[in-house]
């Protein structure tokens, strides 16, 4: 998930697209609407772990593809960064928030890997940097009950 303004993003991989909310002070989220909607005719993009940058554009994992997509609003690809295998989550990082570090498998079936330390972390470095941090997540409480 990430946070854009007041709207939370998620993927959703069984649409498969984006979905956003209006995330309100007290965490309470309403107002659930596409962000993206991706073709299934054929499916080729499936979102998994997302990840935003400064400009607003959400990095997602492809699951069922060896890649992480830049997507903006809409569902224009922007970017595209290749891997070796397939793509299930990515985060921006470094000393200038300009590295893509995407989480990699040979398949996401647990049964095909058992017993195999195949996964790995492949970094790319990229145009836009990480979005910094959101100052009303860090002033945000939690509601009764839960850890903020």
């Amino acid at each position: 998930m990430a946070i854009v303004g007041n709207s939370l993003i998620v993927a959703e991989s069984l649409i498969p697209g984006l979905t956003a909310f209006d995330l309100g002070a007290d965490g309470v989220l309403t107002n659930r609407r596409p962000w993206v909607t991706l073709s299934k005719a054929p499916q080729s993009i499936v979102p998994d772990g997302i990840c935003i940058d400064s400009e607003g554009a959400i990095w997602a994992a492809n699951a069922w593809g060896c890649e992480a997509l830049r997507i903006g609003e809409g569902g224009t690809i922007l970017d595209r960064v290749e891997t070796s295998q397939f793509a299930f989550s990515c985060a921006l990082g470094g000393t200038d928030g300009r590295d893509l570090v995407i989480a990699t498998a040979p398949d996401s079936n647990p049964r095909a890997v058992a017993g195999e330390s195949r996964g790995t972390l492949q970094i790319a470095r990229v145009g836009v940097a990480a979005m910094e941090r959101c100052p009303q997540v860090s002033k945000r409480t939690a509601p009764p009950g839960r850890r903020a």
